[in-house]
């Protein structure tokens, strides 16, 4: 697994705290975040910004960014809820087996039993993986809906890493884990 798609609405809550997380915590895996209607261009919504400044990670510079055919071929590409799917599929059909639900990781975690997940493992998970709720659109909801999502994200993060780099070879892979400073 090289990389992974964060995808959303807007892009300018949900996935692209998602993609700042994951990359400081894989900093190897190629990450990106887009929106099925961006707000092209328009900054993080600062509610979720100071998610991610609260736990040291700055958020990134640009703004907004449409999803386009070409992120489609990421290794996986997660989206925030169901009706993030159909949109991405109807862009790129041979996406199907890339395509997964967020929230559905644990699932993902428990079908690879400690190890790295491989291309197959998500495609074997992907298309069965949009029965459960996905993370709470924040925008405009106020700080409380912001680090709710923000908590929900970061914990399938936290599994996305562990699939990507199991707990057990992450160290010996990767070296130490990441400090307490503030990452870029």
């Amino acid at each position: 697994m090289q990389s992974v798609l964060f995808v959303c609405t807007a892009n300018i809550c949900r996935s692209p705290f998602a993609e700042r997380l994951a990359a400081w915590l894989l900093p190897d895996l190629t990450v990106a975040s887009a929106g099925v209607t961006a707000l092209e261009g328009r900054p993080m919504d600062p509610p979720m910004a100071a998610e991610l400044r609260r736990r040291g990670i700055t958020p990134r510079a640009d703004g907004g960014r449409q999803v386009e055919a070409m992120d489609l071929d990421a290794d996986l590409v997660l989206v925030m809820s169901r009706q993030h799917r159909r949109p991405l599929i109807e862009e790129r059909p041979d996406a199907v087996d890339r395509i997964g639900l967020l929230t559905s990781l644990p699932r993902l975690g428990g079908q690879v039993n400690d190890r790295a997940v491989t291309r197959r493992d998500v495609a074997a998970w992907a298309r069965n993986s949009f029965d459960r709720p996905g993370v709470l659109d924040p925008f405009q909801r106020g700080p409380e809906a912001a680090a709710q999502a923000a908590a929900t994200i970061e914990q399938n993060v936290e599994i996305l890493a562990d699939l990507i780099a199991p707990p057990d070879l992450a160290v010996f892979i990767d070296g130490p884990a990441p400090s307490s400073q503030e990452h870029p």
